[in-house]
C-alpha cells in the first residue's frame, strides 16, 4: 500500500512482505519487491502473498489508522501508522473471511463483501459485525450504500446490480449490464454531478457548479 501526496510524493508505504506476509498460497516464499521498476509488471493474484484489494483511512480527521482486507488470508487488518515502520504488521480485527473484498464506510459503521461466502457484513463503528446480508448469486464483486439507505451489489458472473432494502435487507431490484463489462467498483454518483453524467451519457458537454 502507498499514500502519494497531489505531486506524487510519497508519504506512507506498507509492504505486506516485511511484515510476516511473505508466503503465496502455494507456500512460496514471496519477497517485498522494494525498490524494483513494477509498472509493466503483471502479478497474478495466486502468486501474491496478500493481495491487498482495499486499505481505507479508518479515522478521517487523525489517519493514525489504516484497515486493509488481505484476500488470501481472509482477515481484516488494521495498522497504526503512529508506530515506527517496522512495528506496523497489523492488528487483526476479524479472521476467518472467504476472499473480502470492498470496505466501505457507512452511516454508524461499515460494509465489506465476504465474496466467497457469498454475503455482505455489516460492522459498528468498533469493528463488531451487526448483520449479514446474504446473496444466493455469483462473484460479489464490489457493494455501496445508497443515499436511501439500500445497498447494492455488483455480481460479476451473472453481471447484474442487485439492491437490497432497508432494515429487512430484501431484494428489492435487480438491473443486468452487458456481459461485455467487467465492472469492478461501485461508487454513487452525487446529485450536484448526475447532470455531468447523462450528459456525457448522451454526447454533450457540461459545466458543473458546486
Amino acid at each position: 500500500m502507498v499514500e502519494v501526496d497531489l505531486q506524487g510524493n510519497v508519504i506512507w508505504e506498507w509492504w505486506a512482505a516485511e511484515h510476516g506476509y511473505d508466503l503465496t498460497p502455494s507456500g512460496d516464499t514471496r519477497p517485498s519487491g522494494r525498490g524494483g521498476e513494477h509498472r509493466n509488471l503483471y502479478y497474478h493474484t495466486r502468486y501474491q502473498s496478500t493481495h491487498v484489494n482495499c486499505a481505507v483511512v479508518r479515522d478521517a480527521e487523525e489517519e493514525r489508522f489504516v484497515l486493509a482486507l488481505l484476500f488470501h488470508q481472509g482477515i481484516l487488518i488494521q495498522i497504526d501508522r503512529s508506530l515506527p515502520a517496522e512495528r506496523q504488521k497489523g492488528q487483526v480485527i476479524l479472521e476467518g473471511l472467504a476472499r473480502p473484498h470492498s470496505l466501505e464506510k457507512i452511516p454508524g459503521g461499515w460494509i465489506f463483501c465476504n465474496s466467497l461466502s457469498k454475503e455482505l457484513v455489516l460492522l459498528d463503528d468498533d469493528l463488531k459485525v451487526t448483520g449479514n446480508i446474504f446473496y444466493d448469486g455469483g462473484w460479489i464483486q464490489d457493494c455501496t450504500r445508497l443515499p436511501s439507505g439500500n445497498i447494492v451489489l455488483n455480481d460479476v458472473d451473472n453481471t447484474v446490480l442487485v439492491e437490497f432494502a432497508a432494515p429487512d435487507w430484501q431484494i428489492v431490484s435487480r438491473t443486468n449490464y452487458p456481459h461485455s463489462w467487467r465492472m469492478g467498483e461501485l461508487v454513487v454518483v452525487p446529485l450536484e454531478h448526475e447532470d455531468a453524467f447523462l450528459n456525457a451519457r448522451n454526447g454533450k458537454t457540461a459545466l458543473v457548479v458546486g
